[in-house]
């Protein structure tokens, strides 16, 4: 289409512009009528040439490029100075060039104005009255010039003459479906051909008259487009360099868009458009699915897709399970596909437990075994969670009736022996538990939180105690809290050393509550507790025993005894089993020993 050129309808100029002036006869003084303002002694004077308001010539003076060229212009050309000023009069806005120098220049000046003026000319593009010459000579129109029914295109072309520099004024015949009329200027400095003219309407301007729009269109794609074209014409108010094309057809499914501007803009929101209308394009697509599952989604699946078409009607969604297959937009293949697939499938859950040194080695070798039972019974694996932890195991008590042999002693002693070698003890209470552990550190015992109460070991943890309570957590996520015990002496009562007891156990279950309210262990490091002997063992089991009454809490409450190379948590150690085997159930069993367990959890 570049090589075709437009037709033009030539008219005469519109409109003139006017100026009067009078000079004596040995021109030594300018008499002036109402337009001369002043005249000086050394013949120099000022001129006011006026544009009435009713020409079309006024319009130019909208550009302020075009003004600030003509004043340079008739500078450097009649070496006159001007100023533009509007005049208006009844609404009427009119235009003021005010002259200023030697008379001479002046009058120079004022032919200039009256010449370019005089000169600009009218063309009307694809007038009917040329359609007829156009056929015989087979010159092509300019397509688009009769096919736009939009007046914001007239501030689209307007918009590219000005960036090209070009100083036109366009208009149009009568409102929407007009011809289009533009006024430009025929001599210097402002001349403009009608070959230029037609170079920048047709390699500069682009019409698409129809972007393709499916038939099937949903409700979602109406709201997506409209938003996109009400922004984009947000836009386009300031930068004027489209014009969107927008008609939806009342009580129908139907629309049609249509593009008017510079050719990149219009190219770049022709894509994005597109783009759009393929995300919400409907299109068919084939369920995957064995005779089995078809008879599952027929038989006891047919309200839930019902409710997944209802969920997604404003896009059109429709499910055929009879013919195999779904009909929906494009963005939405991947959502369907996976209801469909969650409808004819189930997840279940498995855990497998080792006891065993290395069972994280083992638990990874497992895998792809996993995975092969799986993949033979037409399932997958979705996730597989490997963890360990630390699981208590119980010895239960022996039966002694009258109807079996009493145990021999032997048997005893030796099952006290293989007992006494285990390093914790544990109590239940209600819905929690109380242990007792012997260990370096309670960190050995992969608790939640722990909690240590001396100034020393706050020290060595690193932790800054000098305000007071302080909370902590190590990069590995480990959490120690520090709660500063102030114990009572070794010689104060039973009821002051009780009552430090209670304030110290419950201010920091308050505390951990208040930190972490989900936690399940919590750990007590024992040190410097030794020498308060059995009865702060007594107070502090019953005290916690309380705690977990009170609480119904599914607590695990730690106490932990560092008893290598040290004689006295060995003995506070053996105070607090003694304390434990008297509020023991039979839940607990005879003895309890901890164990790591690795376990893996498949879905």
């Amino acid at each position: 289409m570049s090589s075709l050129l437009p037709v033009f309808f030539l008219l005469g100029s519109s409109a003139r512009s006017s100026s009067t002036a009078a000079f004596t006869e040995n021109d030594s003084s300018f008499v002036s009528t109402s337009n001369i303002l002043n005249i000086d002694a050394e013949a120099s004077c000022t001129l006011n040439y006026v544009i009435d308001s009713a020409s079309i010539n006024v319009k130019f003076f909208q550009n302020q490029l075009f003004c600030s060229s003509l004043k340079r212009y008739l500078s450097k050309t009649c070496n006159v100075g001007s100023e533009i000023q509007q005049q208006i009069v009844e609404e009427e806005v009119g235009i003021h060039i005010q002259l200023k120098g030697v008379k001479q220049y002046i009058k120079t000046a004022r032919d200039v104005l009256e010449r370019l003026f005089e000169a600009v000319q009218t063309k009307v593009y694809n007038a009917e009255n040329t359609d007829a010459k156009v056929r015989i000579l087979f010159i092509p129109v300019v397509y688009w010039s009769k096919r736009i029914y939009s007046d914001f295109a007239i501030n689209v072309i307007q918009k590219v003459m000005d960036d090209q520099k070009i100083f036109t004024i366009w208009e149009k015949t009568q409102m929407l479906s007009g011809y289009y009329v533009v006024y430009y200027f025929k001599i210097e400095p402002f001349r403009i051909s009608e070959q230029d003219l037609t170079k920048i309407l047709l390699n500069k301007i682009i019409y698409i008259e129809k972007i393709d729009i499916p038939d099937e269109i949903t409700i979602n794609f109406i709201k997506e487009i409209e938003n996109f074209i009400f922004k984009t014409k947000q836009q386009q108010q300031d930068l004027q360099a489209l014009d969107v094309i927008y008609c939806k057809y009342s009580f129908q499914m139907k629309m049609k868009i249509s593009l008017f501007g510079q050719q990149q803009t219009a190219k770049i929101t022709k894509k994005h458009l597109e783009c759009l209308i393929n995300k919400h394009r409907i299109k068919s697509f084939k369920i995957e699915m064995n005779s089995t599952q078809y008879n599952y989604l027929i038989d006891n699946c047919l309200q839930k897709l019902k409710d997944i078409e209802t969920q997604y009607k404003d896009d059109n969604v429709k499910l055929r399970i009879r013919e195999n297959t779904y009909h929906a937009p494009q963005y939405l293949i991947e959502t369907i596909k996976q209801l469909i697939t969650k409808l004819i499938s189930y997840t279940v859950t498995f855990t497998v437990e080792n006891i065993i040194e290395h069972n994280l080695t083992l638990a990874d070798k497992e895998k792809s075994q996993l995975e092969y039972i799986a993949q033979k019974h037409n399932c997958k694996i979705v996730k597989i969670e490997i963890k360990t932890k630390r699981k208590i195991c119980t010895i239960p008590k022996a039966l002694t009736t009258s109807t079996i042999p009493s145990t021999s002693k032997l048997i005893i002693e030796q099952s006290n022996t293989f007992c006494s070698s285990f390093s914790m003890r544990k109590a239940s209470v209600l819905n929690g538990s109380i242990e007792i552990h012997k260990a370096r550190n309670f960190k050995s015992l992969m608790v939640d939180v722990g909690v240590i109460s001396i100034d020393a070991d706050a020290r060595k943890e690193g932790l800054e105690f000098s305000s007071g309570d302080v909370f902590d957590e190590t990069n590995s996520g480990e959490k120690i809290l520090f709660i500063r015990w102030l114990k009572s002496s070794p010689e104060d009562n039973q009821q002051t050393v009780k009552k430090s007891i209670q304030t110290f156990l419950s201010t920091t279950l308050q505390t951990v509550t208040a930190l972490y309210p989900n936690i399940e262990t919590i750990a007590f490091s024992t040190h410097e507790w030794e020498k308060y002997g059995k009865q702060l063992a007594e107070e502090i089991i019953h005290e916690i025993k309380r705690q977990l009454e009170i609480r119904q809490s599914c607590w695990t409450i730690l106490f932990v005894f560092d008893c290598f190379n040290n004689d006295e948590q060995e003995t506070l150690y053996n105070q607090f089993s003694q304390i434990l085997l008297q509020i023991q159930t039979d839940q607990d069993g005879y003895a309890q020993f901890s164990c790591p367990i690795s376990s893996k959890q498949s879905k």
